[in-house]
């Protein structure tokens, strides 16, 4: 009754019936299964209802062939990608083996467990976190150098308002010059002040033998040329290579993160005070 009131519902509405009714079925037959297998479980346990592994035997093979129906209908098209963030577990060679989430719903499970293959080409950005004591010292250095930078800004940007078309007290085309440089030089030491506040700090010239097991990275595959691009919402201009489906493959950029403690241990505590009794 529940299926016909909802197929009633997607035609009033102009959905896809085909579509939803065949989702429903499917629903149903994964839930039936797992329905049948509790039920079995049950007489074959004297009445305690237990499932040991719900991803093997029939439900296994109802689940799989759910998943592939889902995938033909087209309900959720693959999703390509050339990006991929996880937590490195081996280190072997040039190949590090990493964990990573799904980067589709409906793909195999075995794609949790990647290769990224380290060449001659590839770039490695490694980010530290900083000792304690730095951390609690960059923090009060930066929030000081960013209250002084902001009230530079603000006054900047009354200066500016000069410069615009159109204004009551309009500025010589010299001095807007000279403001507008200002206001970016204030702009870069504002930016420079939130980098100094942050709990990570860059390696420079970093290689392979700087990563270890338990980083966390994000892995870029090759490039590749803008019009033959797969992906979308790479850094800057580059694209890269569908690795959506590949267990191994080669990459161009590694981006890693050591973290020794959680960053929350290092940041200011707000101060506390003991009730009167």
């Amino acid at each position: 009754m529940a299926q016909k009131k909802i197929v009633k519902k997607m035609m009033k509405t102009g959905g896809n019936v085909p579509v939803v009714a065949s989702l429903i079925v499917l629903i149903a037959f994964i839930v039936g299964l797992l329905f049948g297998s509790l039920v079995v479980a049950k007489s074959f346990s004297g009445g305690k209802v237990f499932l040991a592994n719900p991803m093997t035997g029939s439900f296994a093979d109802g689940y799989n062939a759910a998943k592939q129906k889902l995938a033909a209908s087209g309900i959720l098209p693959p999703r390509q990608t050339g990006v991929l963030s996880g937590q490195i577990t081996a280190i072997n060679g040039q190949q590090i083996t990493f964990s990573a989430p799904l980067a589709n719903p409906l793909d195999n499970e075995s794609l949790k467990i990647r290769i990224a293959v380290v060449t001659d080409q590839t770039v490695i950005n490694l980010s530290r976190q900083k000792s304690a004591e730095q951390i609690r010292a960059d923090q009060a250095s930066g929030q000081k150098a960013l209250s002084d930078i902001q009230s530079q800004i603000s006054a900047l940007q009354g200066e500016l308002s000069k410069c615009a078309p159109g204004a009551a007290t309009a500025a010589s085309n010299s001095d807007c010059a000279a403001i507008s440089k200002n206001y970016a030089d204030a702009i870069l030491k504002q930016n420079q002040a939130i980098q100094q506040m942050d709990i990570f700090e860059k390696v420079d010239n970093a290689s392979l033998a700087d990563l270890k097991p338990g980083m966390q990275i994000t892995v870029y595959a090759e490039k590749i040329a803008p019009a033959a691009s797969q992906t979308s919402g790479a850094p800057g201009t580059s694209n890269f290579a569908d690795i959506s489906q590949l267990l191994k493959f080669n990459v161009s950029l590694i981006e890693a993160r050591e973290i020794s403690a959680p960053a929350s241990a290092f940041l200011p505590r707000a101060a506390t005070s003991t009730p009167v009794k």
